[in-house]
């Protein structure tokens, strides 16, 4: 069985909410419970199972997908994710025995913003918080000019 936990605010800011978030990390690789993390949250401190200091500095993004194996607790398949590009496909474990599922994030997020009623609020035309690196924040104001390709 694998737990597919997206991150929230509450489980990267606050210390209560972090702690309950580690604490459930535990208790489900302690389980023998596969783990996808995923983290969306730009604000915030790490919160994924695989330490930041094991993912080379160019091997990070942004936004990261952790997914760690019940039976392989300290091994870890990190996805980074940059703004400019289409969330990943993750290969989410099931039993040890069976081929992985493949969990496509993008269509995911696609489907659950055309099913709910997002974006309709969003000013874009504020900054966006916490700020983006300069190389983000330059394709993000080509994209919202019309030149950048999302």
């Amino acid at each position: 069985m694998t737990a597919i936990e997206f991150t929230s605010p509450a489980n990267k800011t606050g210390n209560v909410g972090r702690q309950m978030y580690r604490q459930k990390q535990q208790q489900s690789l302690a389980g023998g419970v596969s783990l996808a993390d995923i983290d969306l949250i730009r604000s915030g401190p790490w919160i994924i199972r695989c330490p930041e200091g094991l993912i080379p500095y160019d091997r990070r993004g942004l936004y990261h997908v952790c997914v760690s194996r019940g039976w392989r607790p300290t091994k870890y398949e990190v996805y980074p994710i940059r703004l400019q590009d289409r969330l990943p496909a993750i290969r989410v474990p099931l039993r040890r025995t069976d081929p992985d599922a493949v969990l496509d994030l993008q269509a995911l997020i696609d489907q659950v913003y055309e099913n709910g009623s997002y974006g309709y609020d969003v000013d874009y035309s504020r900054l966006p918080r916490p700020p983006l690196p300069d190389a983000e924040a330059a394709w993000a104001r080509d994209l919202l000019a019309g030149g950048a390709t999302p």
